[in-house]
């Protein structure tokens, strides 16, 4: 009886929470917008709109280009720590280190996103300190590389998660085992550590690449809107009560987001064992 209650009061929760703000916006979307106001309609056009608006489409086209990008460096990132966490570093030190990972979550995103600021203007931390290893003048700030930085101090940190949690199922038993009998350590690399550690690669990549597209925040304070992604072009409908162009471009965004989250997830769950030769 007590499960039961628990899984109602859950549906009704995902329901009246989720369910029912997305197909708000699923109908606002079929809405149109004349003469600054909103006539209730059922028609296409806003999305025919939008395919054919080259801003949309350049919006689109930078928000998937900056969330590859983000989602590579993030594993590039993380994947070695992970693996160095989990080799070399004794396991105390893993929790301090764990915890200091999750610290800078217990702040508010967007202060943190602000105090990059002191760092990358270009009378900031680094750009000071460029300045004196002899680097000269250094623009960082409103360009994509900011953008970057911004997006990977919130993504790193959780890649390091995500591949340490992998990794540390890897029974150390069996890497004993395995050098004993004359393994290397490339070989113990690819075909014990890899096929636990290719999950959380994958799931580091999907949810690195699906954070950097919708993120509205660090690319309008870091990027100064010179990087145009499809969450500021989202943000612009807004400024001019464009409600169902808003609508509609949060519906291709929302249906781009869950495609791609499905695949990463797929791709997460492909076993990768391999024999060795």
């Amino acid at each position: 009886m007590r499960n039961r209650i628990l899984k109602v009061g859950h549906a009704f929760w995902q329901l009246a929470f989720f369910g029912v703000p997305l197909l708000l916006l699923l109908i606002v979307s079929f809405w149109t917008f004349n003469g600054y106001r909103l006539t209730p309609t059922a028609t296409l056009a806003n999305y025919r709109s939008l395919l054919q608006q080259q801003a949309f489409s350049q919006a689109l086209a930078t928000s998937i280009a900056m969330g590859l990008v983000s989602g590579l460096l993030t594993v590039l990132i993380s994947a070695p720590a992970s693996l160095a966490m989990f080799f070399w570093v004794r396991r105390e030190i893993n929790a301090v280190l764990l915890f200091l990972f999750l610290l800078p979550f217990l702040s508010s995103f967007t202060v943190r996103t602000f105090s990059w600021y002191s760092w990358l203007s270009d009378s900031g931390i680094l750009g000071t300190l460029l300045h004196k290893l002899g680097w000269g003048s250094i623009h960082l700030l409103n360009t994509p590389y900011a953008v970057l930085i911004g997006e990977l101090s919130v993504l790193a940190p959780v890649g390091c998660l995500l591949g340490y949690s992998a990794v540390s199922r890897v029974d150390r038993a069996t890497i004993e085992a395995a050098y004993n009998l004359g393994a290397s350590f490339s070989q113990v690399l690819c075909y014990i550590i890899w096929p636990y550690l290719y999950g959380g690669v994958a799931v580091s990549f999907g949810y690195s690449f699906l954070f950097t597209v919708a993120d509205y925040i660090t690319p309008s304070i870091l990027g100064g809107n010179q990087r145009y992604t499809l969450a500021v072009f989202i943000q612009d409908r807004l400024k001019i009560d464009d409600w169902p162009s808003a609508a509609a471009s949060s519906v291709i965004l929302l249906a781009l987001l869950f495609v791609l989250g499905l695949v990463a997830f797929g791709v997460s769950r492909v076993r990768v064992l391999r024999e060795p030769r």
